[in-house]
C-alpha cells in the first residue's frame, strides 16, 4: 500500500508538524508515505526548497499530486491519539540535508512571530474580534506587545551572553533587539550561503540551549524545540497544547 499525502501550503513549521504526524503513522503501520511538498506559486514567501529528510516519509514535489490518505486513515483520530512523547520521538527523525551544527549549550534563541495573527485596533476591530476570538492563535495588538515585553523581561533578568533572534518581520526583530539591556553578542551558525534564511533560522533555534517563544503560538518555534530536543520557554499565561509540551518550561 502506497500512501500519498498532500501537504499544506503554509509555513515551514506547519509542514514539519504534518511530517512528524506522518512519521508516527508510518512507524505504527510499517508503511512508507509520500508527502507532497505544496508550494503555492502565488505565495513566494511560502515557497521553500526541500532541504530536510525524514526516516519513513518521502518528501517530494509534484504539482499534479493527488492525496489518497483520506481513503485509508482518519487524520483527526490519529492526530488526537499522539501524546507528547510521540511528538518528541517522531519530530527528532527530521534532519537537514545540509551539514547541521552541534547543539550550542550557551546560546539562547528568540523567535518573534510577525503580525500575521494580530487583530489590530482599527475600525474593523470589533468585527474581527467577534469572528476570530475563538481561534487559539489570534491575539490583539496589546497582547502581542504584552508577550514580547514579558519575554524581554525574562531575557533582561537572565542576561545570556550569547543570543540569537529571528523573526519573519525584520522591523519587529530590530525593535526587539533594541530593548535588550544587557551585554551580549549575537551568535549563530554560519550555514552555507545558498541555504534559505528560513532554514538557517529554524536550525539555529533547534540547536540552541533554549528557545524563547515571544508570541502566543508559533508552530515554527514549537517544531524547532521538538526537532532539536531543545527547551522551549513560554510565558506562564500561555497554554501550549499538551501534545507539544515535552520540552516546555514557563517563565
Amino acid at each position: 500500500m502506497e500512501i500519498s499525502f498532500l501537504g499544506r501550503e503554509d509555513g515551514l513549521g506547519n509542514r514539519l508538524l504534518e511530517i512528524t504526524f506522518l512519521e508516527y503513522l508510518a512507524d505504527k503501520n510499517n508503511i512508507k508515505i509520500n508527502y507532497y511538498w505544496n508550494n503555492n506559486p502565488t505565495r513566494p514567501d511560502r515557497n521553500y526548497p526541500i532541504l530536510i529528510n525524514s526516516k519513513n516519509v518521502q518528501i517530494v514535489i509534484d504539482p499534479n499530486a493527488n492525496s489518497n490518505f483520506e481513503n485509508y486513515f482518519n487524520k483527526k483520530s490519529i492526530f488526537s491519539s499522539m501524546d507528547k512523547e510521540d511528538w518528541a520521538k517522531y519530530a527528532s527523525l527530521i534532519t537537514p540535508k545540509f551539514a547541521s551544527p552541534k547543539k550550542d549549550h550557551e546560546r539562547v534563541s528568540v523567535h518573534i512571530r510577525g503580525g500575521d495573527r494580530v487583530i489590530k485596533f482599527n475600525r474593523e476591530f470589533i468585527k474581527n474580534y467577534r469572528t476570530k476570538e475563538k481561534n487559539d492563535f489570534m491575539y490583539t495588538s496589546l497582547q502581542y506587545k504584552y508577550l514580547q515585553n514579558k519575554s524581554l523581561k525574562y531575557l533582561n533578568s537572565k542576561k545570556p551572553e550569547k543570543i540569537f533572534v529571528c523573526s519573519d518581520s525584520e522591523k519587529e526583530k530590530n525593535n526587539y533587539i533594541k530593548k535588550l539591556n544587557f551585554q551580549h553578542f549575537f551568535n549563530f551558525h554560519n550555514f552555507e550561503k545558498d541555504i534559505p534564511n528560513v532554514y538557517k533560522d529554524f536550525f539555529n533555534l533547534a540547536y540552541s540551549k533554549e528557545i524563547v517563544m515571544a508570541s502566543k503560538f508559533s508552530s515554527f518555534a514549537i517544531m524547532a524545540s521538538l526537532v532539536g530536543q531543545t527547551r522551549l520557554m513560554v510565558h506562564k499565561g500561555i497554554n501550549i497544547y499538551e501534545r507539544y509540551s515535552k520540552y516546555v518550561n514557563y517563565y
